[in-house]
């Protein structure tokens, strides 16, 4: 670290995206989920023309955990790397408003599916547990995001309840379900002021970089940045960096991923560097600080492809996906369901009605659901 140029940089601005060189951080577009605003308005469509409650319930419940899986996941990824945009807590916000909406009704209608026992077993249903967790993890984003105004202390209760209510999803055997988890559980925390508290619910190992790879980075990132905050161990927080940018070379077989999570490692250490040059010029230690402006442009000249453009790995998705949601927009594609007969004068339209719920039932819940982990 210390055979560096000797030249005196000019200060950037702390916490900012734009270096000396004018270089920019910007998450890897590659590695966004494409997200089109069409498929809410689609699903919309299909549940307003849906030949039953069961059939309803599933395209609410796709279309939610859509939102809060992939629509939000670029702004959520700029929000923890604190390089947000002006309107990414607003579209946050606004998206989650949509999420309520399709959740609740689809709530509404699970009460009904369940009082009319056309599904078997339905409390025990993978439909029931995807429910509960995509209603948690509901309840989480709107604890730190709603665009509703509460008094401190009801967001803060609001907050440790959802922050309980993932401990449920932390003994889930699918593990982008616990790692999501364990990253907004240690992420609430801090937001509570428990910087020792999220400390010691996240993993206490920073070399476990597993799929999902961006979430479980995401975490051991977040897990950095609030030990430095706690302790303002610079020193401490670079090293575990790293230690961590290796684990990420080992941990990480796609070459480009590697690349863009090296990168958001360095960033989060630019941004260290940054925060101790402020420290140590209000301290006066005015050689160290320079020091510092060398470390931020190393981070820089290290990363840059030279566009000028550095790309860093964002989250796989903000909330896991409970359901199959690329099952899901495939079957916006497939032919209307034909219209029910009408059997009213034998009788047979109600067992019919069953059966076709009992089938799709079959269908999605007596395979298990897919365990997208290594």
């Amino acid at each position: 670290m210390l055979s560096l140029s000797s030249s005196l940089l000019a200060p950037d601005q702390v916490g900012g995206t734009a270096a000396p060189r004018s270089v920019q951080w910007v998450l890897s577009q590659e590695n966004v989920t494409a997200v089109d605003p069409g498929v809410l308005e689609r699903w919309r469509e299909q549940a307003t023309h849906a030949q039953s409650e069961l059939e309803e319930f599933d395209v609410r419940l796709a279309s939610a955990n859509w939102i809060l899986s992939r629509q939000i996941a670029a702004p959520v990824s700029r929000l923890l790397l604190g390089i947000e945009t002006q309107d990414d807590k607003q579209d946050i916000a606004q998206a989650l408003a949509r999420a309520q909406g399709e959740l609740e009704k689809a709530e509404k209608l699970w009460e009904t599916i369940v009082k009319s026992g056309v599904l078997p077993d339905a409390y025990d249903s993978n439909r029931a547990k995807n429910l509960s967790g995509i209603r948690i993890f509901l309840d989480v984003f709107n604890s730190l995001w709603s665009a509703d105004k509460v008094a401190k202390e009801a967001r803060d209760e609001a907050m440790r309840e959802s922050a309980n209510g993932l401990s449920i999803l932390l003994q889930d055997d699918r593990k982008e379900v616990v790692a999501a988890a364990q990253l907004w559980q240690g992420y609430v925390y801090v937001q509570r002021g428990r910087l020792a508290g999220a400390l010691e619910l996240w993993p206490r190992t920073l070399e476990q970089i597993s799929v999902p790879h961006g979430v479980t980075l995401y975490s051991r990132l977040m897990q950095c940045k609030t030990l430095v905050q706690k302790d303002q161990v610079y020193t401490a927080g670079v090293s575990l960096l790293f230690n961590l940018e290796q684990a990420a070379v080992r941990r990480i077989s796609d070459a480009q991923k590697v690349v863009e999570a090296q990168a958001a490692i360095a960033f989060v250490r630019r941004q260290f560097f940054s925060e101790w040059r402020k420290k140590l010029t209000d301290e006066g230690e005015l050689d160290r600080a320079t020091w510092c402006s060398h470390m931020i442009e190393t981070q820089d000249v290290a990363h840059d492809p030279g566009s000028g453009m550095i790309n860093m790995l964002p989250l796989e998705f903000a909330a896991p996906e409970f359901v199959d949601i690329d099952k899901a927009i495939t079957r916006l594609d497939e032919p209307a369901k034909r219209e029910p007969a009408n059997h009213s004068q034998d009788g047979e339209a109600p067992n019919q009605a069953k059966q076709d719920q009992a089938d799709s039932d079959t269908n999605e819940d007596d395979d298990p659901p897919a365990n997208l982990g290594e």
